[in-house]
């Protein structure tokens, strides 16, 4: 069995145990792993491939021009135990996001989406990378359970649609958001400031509030500033020319 580490700035402790087929437990082993923060700010590029019809908005993310390789690996809160990936895809028209959150326990929250499982996506056109949001920059909401967008600062969700599929381990969500919502043109190789955030809630809290953030490239002030978040620039086709 395999699970997904993330490391903490200083020291990180780990206790590893084996067993045998037949369960026999072997001594366990503690690993100490320090992890330092790099001194300069790192900000992460990932794409969006272009795709010329337009898609099934089902959740299932099945189409062949789907990549979803694209690894959340930051905690921003708690200790996060999700594996979180994302792909991007584009036309003239919207900008195409697709997730996949495998999560043993999928607890939605009833009436605030970001206090359960739930996705947050975020742009900037303009790439500013500015402690202040500028009118068209967005924090878009995508609750599990929930069918309306809901977006930071009270503004617009027209067009922005999504869906969203459960499996045994975790969910997947389609997200579909027109340029036109954002004020921008989409063109080749044009690079965009974006972020994905994953909020997890397990059900442990005796609040019902979330437990864990887990984050591309941003921090916990994505929702008010865009200067930390990664760039998605827009690419051609995934995979050979038709």
């Amino acid at each position: 069995m395999r699970r997904l580490l993330f490391l903490q700035p200083g020291t990180n402790r780990f206790q590893i145990e084996a067993a045998d087929k037949a369960d026999n437990p072997a001594q366990p082993i503690t690993v100490m792993i320090q992890y330092n923060l790099p001194e300069e700010d790192i900000i992460t590029e990932s794409m969006a491939y272009y795709v010329s019809s337009g898609l099934t908005l089902d959740g299932y993310l099945t189409e062949a021009d789907w990549s979803i390789d694209t690894l959340l690996g930051k905690p921003g809160l708690g200790t996060p135990n999700n594996i979180v990936r994302f792909g991007a895809l584009w036309d003239e028209v919207n900008l195409y996001v697709g997730i996949k959150v495998k999560d043993a326990r999928l607890v939605p929250h009833p009436t605030t989406v970001w206090q359960g499982d739930s996705i947050e996506v975020y742009l900037s056109p303009s790439d500013s990378r500015v402690p202040v949001y500028a009118d068209n920059d967005r924090q878009l909401q995508f609750g599990l359970d929930w069918t309306v967008v809901k977006v930071g600062g009270n503004k617009s969700n027209a067009g922005i649609e999504f869906a969203q599929q459960q499996q045994g381990d975790g969910y997947t969500m389609e997200i579909k958001i027109p340029w036109a919502n954002v004020d921008a043109v989409a063109e080749l190789e044009k690079v965009i400031g974006f972020e994905v955030n994953n909020i997890d809630n397990d059900g442990i809290n005796s609040s019902g509030d979330r437990e864990s953030v887990l984050l591309w490239n941003g921090t916990m002030s994505n929702y008010k500033s865009t200067s930390m978040f990664g760039k998605l620039r827009l690419t051609g086709r995934n995979g050979p020319e038709q």
